[in-house]
């Protein structure tokens, strides 16, 4: 993804030895977002960025899913997102759309030249190591705290189980094999979330 990054001029020569540290320093599996932290990242983006981070932080989509969607494969009538193009009621492959990215989405497809959601004005589809390189620019300029696309799609596993949904139900929107893997998640992601609770006790004066 770097290379490919740097290969394209995303990245010069020293922010793709920036970003290789950055990725290093990061290796947390997962972190949920507050809901502060989602709206404020969300600012410094412009589309097609911002669109792709909306798509996973509203259906919890992979980012490399996001980047790919078309409008043609969303049923906007029966608010369903076939993330592989397959649109049928019956495919196990299928989510619901959520309301707030319908609306967001139906904005944009007023205006859209082509098919595929996350593209640049010239139709150029948005990749995932596009979009991996600039959030790192973004993070880097505005001195954000560090976060990845992926990092959504684990917020909005969390919302839902911690808004007390069934770990079957959220599985099967994440599309997991098996709700022991969304619970392998959801428990690395909880267990960060009380560390960073208990280190807000502060007794310095």
């Amino acid at each position: 993804m770097l290379k490919y990054a740097y290969q394209k001029k995303l990245l010069d020569q020293q922010e793709h030895i920036n970003v290789i540290k950055f990725e290093e320093d990061y290796k947390f599996e997962g972190r949920a977002l507050t809901n502060e932290e989602v709206n404020n990242y969300l600012e410094y983006f412009e589309h097609p960025y911002k669109t792709a981070l909306q798509i996973i932080a509203y259906s919890a989509l992979r980012p490399g899913e996001a980047v790919k969607l078309c409008y043609s494969w969303i049923d906007f009538e029966n608010d369903m997102i076939f993330p592989n193009g397959t649109k049928t009621m019956q495919s196990s492959n299928s989510i619901t759309l959520h309301q707030q990215l319908k609306e967001i989405l139906l904005t944009a497809k007023k205006s859209a030249k082509n098919d595929i959601i996350c593209c640049f004005d010239n139709g150029k589809r948005l990749s995932t190591e596009v979009l991996s390189s600039w959030r790192y620019k973004i993070v880097k300029r505005y001195n954000l705290k560090h976060f990845r696309p992926y990092d959504l799609r684990h917020t909005a596993a969390t919302k839902m189980i911690e808004s007390g949904e069934s770990l079957t139900k959220v599985s099967k929107i994440l599309r997991h094999s098996s709700t022991a893997m969304t619970e392998q998640v959801y428990v690395h992601i909880r267990r960060q979330t009380l560390k960073d609770t208990v280190n807000t006790i502060n007794y310095k004066s």
